[in-house]
């Protein structure tokens, strides 16, 4: 059960009675079931975000995932939540009962975005096992009567309490994820500064270790922030910037390709024509003619 699974799927893992059920019952964003389970250990993983409220016992309840473990010993009243991007291990030490309500991700994100704007980014549910909210609370006893009830209307009102409680949690247990750091690159000015240096002196060898003193950083840590900054090695980009200079000088016809190789830093001509060929499809004696011709038939 290590991938996500929907919540009809889940009695096949969950050893428990079933006293109240609510799934497959085309409600969209919402199903529920109301558990009475005894004492045991399972993984889960549910698609869909999960408020628990228990009803009855005082269990141990605990839950390890991302190397940690949260526990505490709950009483009726209380509830847990679980966001719906993290699978765990749940395990308690007593028979208890709860109503477990599944909310859709796509419903809290609709939420998210009326609340604050499209452009709110990726939120998750704070995951706890213990938690105590009365008016979430209310509302999901209020969702439990209303699909075990036979009243006109009665899908209409879970649908719309399914709301109500994605506002809640949105407001009071909801917060932004945290975004992924960003790669450390060289800023705009250190970046044009190795430039630069690299453009001046395309005619001179440059090993990494020449680059790197110059901004005074280790090889590793040179290349590494190098490689994040321009999406290449620093011996790729010395080649592009020698290949373009090449493409400059190859447009004034008095300069031959051996004088063109010794200024572009190339180790003879042979070198600049396969690295010249290899990025251009064509040997830059052939590469000068065929500029030569286009310009004079333009």
């Amino acid at each position: 059960m290590k991938s996500p699974v929907h919540p009809s799927e889940l009695l096949r893992h969950l050893p428990c009675e079933v006293w109240l059920d609510g799934v497959g019952r085309g409600w969209d964003d919402i199903a529920l079931r109301g558990v009475r389970c005894e004492p045991t250990s399972v993984y889960m993983h549910l698609r869909s975000h999960t408020v628990i409220a228990y009803v009855d016992g005082a269990p141990r309840v605990a839950r390890r995932f991302a190397g940690r473990e949260i526990a505490a010993r709950v009483a009726p009243g209380e509830l847990a939540l679980k966001d719906c991007n993290t699978g765990s291990e749940w395990s308690w030490d007593e028979p208890s009962s709860a109503i477990q309500i599944y909310l859709s991700s796509h419903l809290l994100d609709r939420v998210i975005a009326d609340i604050h704007g499209p452009k709110a980014g990726g939120w998750r549910l704070r995951d706890c096992v213990q938690a105590r909210d009365d008016d979430m609370l209310g509302l999901v006893h209020a969702i439990a009567r209303e699909a075990a009830s036979e009243e006109p209307g009665a899908d209409l009102m879970v649908k719309s309490l399914a709301q109500q409680l994605a506002v809640r949690l949105v407001r009071r247990h909801a917060e932004p994820a945290p975004q992924p750091a960003a790669p450390a690159c060289f800023d705009m000015v250190r970046r044009r500064n190795i430039t630069s240096f690299i453009a001046s002196n395309l005619a001179t060898a440059l090993p990494v270790a020449t680059l790197a003193r110059q901004e005074n950083l280790s090889v590793d840590r040179f290349s590494r922030l190098f490689r994040n900054t321009f999406d290449c090695s620093p011996h790729q980009h010395v080649l592009k910037l020698r290949l373009q200079r090449a493409c400059e000088l190859l447009e004034q016809p008095t300069r031959s390709v051996a004088e063109i190789a010794w200024e572009t830093g190339f180790a003879d001509q042979s070198h600049l024509t396969r690295s010249f060929k290899r990025h251009f499809g064509a040997p830059p004696s052939v590469w000068r003619n065929q500029r030569t011709s286009h310009a004079a038939g333009a």
